[in-house]
């Protein structure tokens, strides 16, 4: 069939008990699009807040409008064997247990795949999207997170809001991150470091068109400085270049 898969959640929803359960599950293996929304808290407490598994073509869409979103496993996550998945965040999604490393939003499968973090917004956990097309990260509100992130394919992380850095943290995969907002490399007592991936040519590149990086340490293949201000210690093999007419202050 071509039947569309609807869920829409306006009041509270709270699942505990031994036996892992989602907050909200949706599944189709039809040609139709799957869209969750949430406009109240869900939670999970051993299984996903909200789960959206799509076994066919059609697009998956995850609009998480107020209240929080939180699950034992993760607070989101979104597996669609060929079509794209759109998460769209303007409250907050977190891991239950409500820390910066555990597992906040996961994606996989064959499409392509965007979380969308608006102004407002709060994502605190690790963020793994691993499908094998295209898979971006665009941030305007604050995402608070620790230890592995996980990206696969050509990835990009755009932030134009504040991504607060707690402790080692290493985002794997990534092309390339976009940074005109606040890259906080020491929110807390201790000054974090953030590698963008693996080993020499493997790692993703930092650009930067504004905005600040701060504290701690970046470790990054290369520095193409636009524009914004870095008082943070830069660490890789590829060279630090400015581009662009803007001003670019290093300090620190």
């Amino acid at each position: 069939g071509n039947g569309n898969v609807s869920v829409k959640s306006s009041a509270p929803i709270a699942v505990t008990g031994a036996t892992a359960q989602n907050g909200i599950e949706a599944f189709s293996a039809e040609l139709g699009n799957i869209s969750v929304t949430a406009a109240a808290n869900v939670t999970a407490s051993d299984g996903n807040g909200i789960q959206a598994t799509h076994a066919g073509p059609g697009k998956t869409h995850i609009n998480v409008l107020a209240g929080t979103t939180q699950g034992g496993t993760s607070g989101v996550t979104a597996v669609s064997t060929s079509g794209t998945i759109h998460i769209n965040n303007s409250a907050t999604i977190q891991n239950m247990s409500g820390l910066p490393g555990d597992l906040g939003v996961a994606t996989s499968g064959g499409g392509n795949a965007i979380l969308v973090n608006n102004t407002g917004g709060v994502v605190t956990g690790t963020v793994s999207l691993t499908g094998t097309g295209t898979n971006h990260f665009v941030n305007t509100g604050l995402w608070n997170t620790l230890g592995a992130n996980t990206f696969a394919g050509s990835s990009h992380l755009i932030n134009n809001g504040t991504i607060d850095v707690f402790g080692t943290t290493t985002i794997s995969g990534l092309t390339n991150l976009t940074n005109s907002g606040t890259l906080n490399l020491a929110p807390g007592e201790t000054a974090g470091t953030l590698d963008l991936g693996g080993p020499g040519p493997a790692k993703g590149k930092l650009t930067l068109t504004g905005g600040t990086v701060e504290g701690g340490t970046l470790s990054s293949s290369s520095f193409d400085v636009q524009a914004g201000t870095i008082s943070a210690n830069l660490v890789g093999s590829g060279a630090l270049t400015k581009s662009g007419a803007g001003t670019v202050i290093l300090s620190g």
